[in-house]
Parts: C-alpha cells; structure tokens; sequence
C-alpha cells in the first residue's frame, strides 16, 4: 500500500507488519516505569485520527519499539518522543535528523508530517534496535507527541 505523508512516500506491507504487531510485546514488557506505563495506557485516548492512521499501517501502538519523555509542557501534558517498525519502504523524504557533528544529531522540526497540533511523524531508512524477527525492507516511524497523564498515579513527571 502506498502511503503519502507529504514529503514522505511510503510503500508498505500492511499485512506483514499487522502479523508482526501481533506477535510483538506491548511496551511495558520490557520497561515497567510510569512513563512507558502511561504510552500504553494513553494510546486508548489519542484522537480517532491518530489511531486510525497507525492501523492503516499495521501499527498497533502499545508496542512501540521505543518511547520516551523528553519533558513536561506547561498544560501538564508530556513531550514523548520514539519509533516503530514497519515492512516497507521509503520512496521518497528523508530523515528528519541531521547530523551536526560525529556524535550528535538534531531534529529538524521541516521534515516532520502533522497529523494535528500534538502528534507529528516522520520516516526513516536508518533503524535502530530492530527485532530479531521482523520482516524486510524496514523502514522507521519516528514520532513526536504531547501525551496526557492518564495513570490514576501521582505523574513524577511534573
């Protein structure tokens, strides 16, 4: 299925990466701290567009391969940031990171797709920690997005 996402053309294989997604260990599997513990949890709240955007590709989105917070916003919602896998390839952008020097890299905020005002993606042919078992091509879904606290936990995030 060919996906655009304006300068990003995609070409993926849905059904191999749903039946990877199926298989695959939600989040919280391999990191129990609250952060991780409130992705999973908060995807159940994300606006309809979002979800149904990650299951056009086969994403099920509990099971990221990385997510992180990078820091608290002042509406008492967190900046995460992380990625997923998916079986296809990346026709046409590139990636949103640029290299500024031998070990660092920054983010250029241009290349990034707005799905709405809290959630931006972007794709990549350079993965990191990819599974053991997942099918090729690969290409990578970066994202970036302000998530609500949802856990009925105190958010030591703030």
């Amino acid at each position: 299925m060919i996906l655009k996402f304006n300068q990003y053309v995609i070409d993926i294989d849905v059904d191999k990466t749903r039946r990877f997604y199926q298989t695959a260990k939600n989040i919280t599997n391999e990191c129990n701290c609250s952060g991780c513990r409130n992705f999973e949890n908060a995807v159940f709240h994300l606006p309809q567009e979002i979800i149904q955007i990650f299951d056009k590709m086969g994403i099920d989105m509990k099971k990221s391969r990385e997510v992180y917070v990078n820091c608290k916003n002042q509406d008492g919602t967190l900046f995460y940031a992380g990625f997923y896998h998916i079986c296809g390839k990346l026709l046409s952008g590139s990636s949103p990171w640029k290299e500024t020097s031998q070990m660092s890299k920054e983010l250029d905020e241009k290349k990034l797709f707005k799905i709405n005002e809290d959630f931006e993606i972007a794709f990549q042919n350079e993965v990191d920690l990819l599974e053991k078992n997942f099918s090729s091509p690969v290409i990578q879904l970066e994202f970036f997005a302000n998530i609500p606290w949802v856990l009925e936990e105190e958010n030591t995030y703030l």
